[in-house]
């Protein structure tokens, strides 16, 4: 993959696909994390050997939104329970501080999950919500995840091409979007993981501009075809998984600096 085609905000995130097995509850699930995750941020905090190199901001993302009719499990009927992500600071970007990070945060997640899978992110803002509640609490609406190949035929140029320089303004034209947050995979951080090509976050101030498709498309349905016609072009659709989350950041220095002044 290579850097993107226009000008938006760039950030490096560790993301972990959080698998929960067919076997265990969603809520199970969500609880057996909650102490390894204050654990994880001790240890963020805490470690000597994570200097300049720890994460920026972690943020946990529940797969408990509305169901989602593109949501697809692994051969082994698990789904993606959570996704959570770990930015890095800015101008760390290196195999060495992702890997670190990635097996770090698997060490803490993995004996409550079926599978930890891990992506160095380049993030690519395009839009931004400014956020004022309190680090920790739920963010209002819900957060759409999207795991994403791209359509074979394409190079990984052609597809970058589309998507950034057709697909992304469109998006932004049709969708009542609050925050989208563009993910191009530039490695996994693990053997097995899916080799996906893109990680894409979008974030909506209420649940129903998702749900009621007439506010998801603008207003007007008929986009239904210009984005559909659209995404076909280059994103493989019968691969494409889309989870609907709740998002929490646990954990924002910067929030944490102004909450000190």
């Amino acid at each position: 993959m290579h850097p993107p085609l226009d000008d938006y905000p760039i950030h490096h995130t560790v993301c972990c696909l959080l698998w929960r097995s067919p076997q265990q509850p969603l809520e199970g699930f969500t609880q057996s994390l909650e102490p390894a995750l204050a654990e994880l941020l001790t240890e963020l905090d805490s470690s000597s050997d994570l200097q300049g190199e720890s994460a920026h901001e972690v943020t946990l993302n529940l797969a408990d939104g509305p169901a989602s009719p593109i949501e697809r499990a692994r051969d082994d009927g698990s789904h993606v329970g959570a996704v959570l992500t770990l930015r890095l600071p800015h101008g760390i970007a290196g195999d060495r501080a992702a890997h670190q990070t990635f097996e770090l945060a698997r060490r803490h997640v993995a004996p409550h999950t079926a599978h930890v899978d891990g992506y160095l992110l380049e993030v690519a803002v395009a839009r931004d919500y400014e956020r004022d509640w309190p680090t920790g609490e739920r963010s209002p609406g819900l957060k759409q995840i999207s795991l994403i190949y791209k359509k074979p035929e394409l190079t990984s140029e052609a597809f970058l091409r589309h998507w950034h320089l057709i697909h992304t303004p469109l998006a932004l034209e049709v969708h009542p979007l609050w925050r989208y947050l563009r993910g191009v995979v530039t490695k996994a951080l693990n053997e097995g993981a899916p080799p996906y090509d893109a990680i894409v976050e979008l974030q909506f101030r209420e649940a129903e501009d998702v749900t009621d498709l007439t506010r998801f498309y603008g207003g007007d349905i008929a986009n239904m075809k210009r984005i559909g016609k659209d995404v076909a072009s280059f994103i493989d659709l019968s691969t494409i998984n889309i989870i609907n989350t709740s998002e929490r950041v646990l954990h924002c220095p910067d929030q944490a600096k102004e909450g000190e002044a």
